[in-house]
């Protein structure tokens, strides 16, 4: 049998807005700390502190300072909400802060989100109807339009093509995605964007939030 000897204390604190930026204290001289959200690990840190950007809506953190030998100390839960007012976009990788997409061309404001997964339906001898088989492989994506009024703000935006990014709607959805596709239009008042992103494999992304 072995049993896990916990070290120092480790007590979590949250603060929740768009992100949920996560601070801890622990008299622990080991900085060695991996993050959780809902169960599911995240990051890690050997710091006392973490930012989980990729989450809207209610969610529960804890962390776990790893020690010698492989015994760890998990910390308490602390539970918030993330809530988005206007769609925000940023840079996944080099994040410079969230801009915000408040204005459209669209009357009203409308977001497109669609989901499919891959199936097919098999005959079998002696089954009247088909029978049918679900594949793990899922895609999704967004649809946006934003509209801007001042040319630094359109090109703020336009310098994220190319790049991986995630859009957080004010409807609570989560996208990340290349930004690979832009259609511009100019105006008198406007310059209008209409952008796509396809849903690409991030979930199990492993934040570093290192010094």
């Amino acid at each position: 049998t072995v049993a896990n000897v916990p070290g120092d204390e480790v007590t979590l604190q949250g603060q929740f807005a768009i992100d949920a930026a996560l601070s801890w204290y622990t008299a622990s001289a080991i900085s060695n700390f991996l993050v959780y959200r809902d169960g599911k690990k995240i990051g890690s840190s050997n710091s006392n502190i973490f930012t989980d950007r990729f989450a809207l809506g209610e969610h529960s953190y804890f962390v776990i300072n790893v020690l010698s030998g492989g015994y760890y100390t998990k910390s308490n839960v602390v539970t918030g909400v993330m809530k988005a007012c206007v769609t925000v976009i940023d840079a996944v990788q080099n994040p410079s802060g969230w801009m915000e997409l408040k204005l459209t061309a669209n009357d009203p404001d409308e977001q497109i989100f669609s989901y499919t997964r891959t199936s097919s339906l098999r005959h079998f001898t002696g089954a009247a109807l088909p029978v049918l088989e679900l594949s793990k492989y899922e895609d999704g994506s967004g649809v946006y339009n934003v509209a801007f009024k001042e040319l630094a703000d359109a090109n703020a935006f336009e310098a994220l093509k190319g790049q991986v990014v995630i859009v957080k709607s004010r409807g609570g959805n989560v996208i990340i995605g290349a930004l690979t596709q832009l259609q511009k239009r100019m105006g008198d008042f406007f310059i209008v964007f209409d952008f796509t992103l396809q849903r690409i494999y991030w979930e199990d992304f492993v934040n570093d939030q290192n010094d």
